[in-house]
């Protein structure tokens, strides 16, 4: 996939965005339509960083088959912070493409100077501000993304080993970070079958819990977490 130009933004009104469908495949999604499923998950976070707008796409089946898919335009925080959640190997670069093709299209882009209109100087003066801030809420998330789940994985052994928790083995999965960590933060935002998708999408079907190990491990950090609010 060709990196991210400003070809690739569509202005609804003078608000530039991406359509989802580009960002996955920019971030290498082999299924590039599971994005949307992350997008849903993660819906009323992506709503803090501008209006939710999605448009439905036409049945490119040429028997009519299937319903048609809905296409989310996405502003530049909300793609930003799918980057980071998407947690793709290609993400911090594309990142810096989101933010390159923002700042280029709002140098190029022409404003009618009158006193009601920014000037296109602090237009990127408030682009790179507005950047500045998203950076620094995802460096944020992408710390305690990394901190959370493993403190949650070890809470959940340890009360497991005590016997707080029901007596049940640990999954084969336990010790593989990458997998223990995403069912941990999709842990309440996503449905099991869409977790799976979306583990099965990251690390192969091979390292893919089925559902009954994942229904398995949710109960327990459930049961986990009832035992610290009673403490």
């Amino acid at each position: 996939m060709n990196a991210l130009t400003v070809a690739d933004l569509q202005v609804l009104g003078a608000e530039p965005r991406i359509r989802d469908l580009r960002l996955a495949g920019a971030l290498g999604f082999e299924n590039p339509v599971n994005i949307r499923k992350l997008i849903r998950a993660n819906e009323n976070e992506l709503r803090r960083y501008g209006e939710f707008f999605s448009e439905a796409e036409k049945n490119t089946d040429p028997m009519g088959r299937g319903r048609p898919g809905v296409c989310y335009l996405l502003t530049q925080g909300q793609a930003l912070l799918l980057c980071m959640f998407s947690r793709a190997p290609k993400a911090p670069d594309v990142r810096q493409q989101l933010i390159e093709v923002y700042i280029a299209w709002r140098q190029g882009h022409v404003f009618l100077q009158t006193d009601a209109k920014p000037s296109p100087e602090s237009q990127v003066c408030a682009t790179v501000a507005q950047t500045s801030s998203i950076e620094a809420t995802i460096a944020q998330h992408e710390a305690l993304c990394e901190v959370r789940p493993q403190i949650a994985a070890d809470r959940l052994k340890l009360a497991h080993d005590l016997g707080s928790v029901n007596r049940v083995p640990k999954e084969k999965f336990f010790a593989d970070d990458e997998v223990r960590r995403l069912l941990v933060s999709m842990h309440g935002k996503a449905t099991v079958p869409e977790t799976r998708e979306i583990c099965r999408e990251r690390y192969g079907a091979a390292r893919t819990p089925s559902k009954s190990a994942v229904y398995r491990f949710w109960r327990r950090l459930d049961s986990l977490r009832r035992l610290e609010r009673a403490s």
